[in-house]
């Protein structure tokens, strides 16, 4: 009965610190680690624009980004201190990479676009140059799953 005892405590103390140990983050929990690292500073730009800088499409936009953060946020808020703490250092290091990814992709194509329509005046009208099958920017597709939280289950 001892040794019983003694297997069941050590077992019990074995997964009570297991159960404190953090674990890895579910793929949605890594999505919205990373939204909520990318709508964070935008929202802080935009409350820092002086009044007549900003229009109603950015105030729409705005108001936007801080629902799906109130989401994010509230769906992260219970698991935040069970996921991986490198998690959110990862997602925001993602961000910004993306940021950078996705500006220098966008000036390539740009780039590429003028010169085409340079050669080709009628390709300004149809605007295919900037289409996203000639111009694909997959940092810009990660960014842009953010301006919607329809992905967090309920």
């Amino acid at each position: 009965m001892k040794s019983f005892s003694r297997t069941l405590a050590l077992f019990l103390a074995c997964f009570a610190v297991q159960s404190l140990q953090a674990r890895p983050a579910t793929e949605v929990e890594t999505k919205a680690a990373y939204c909520e690292a990318l709508l964070k500073p935008q929202i802080e730009m935009h409350r820092l624009l002086p009044a007549d800088a900003k229009d109603a499409a950015m105030d729409a936009q705005n108001a936007r980004a801080v629902a799906n953060l109130k989401r994010i946020s509230a769906y992260l808020s219970p698991r935040r201190s069970a996921i991986d703490a490198p998690t959110f250092s990862q997602a925001d290091e993602r961000y910004k990479a993306d940021i950078r990814e996705s500006t220098q992709v966008a000036k390539a194509c740009n780039k590429k676009c003028m010169a085409e329509v340079t050669a080709d005046p009628s390709l300004l009208k149809s605007r295919s140059c900037r289409k996203p099958q000639n111009c694909p920017n997959p940092a810009e597709d990660r960014i842009n799953e953010c301006s919607t939280a329809d992905w967090i289950p309920n």
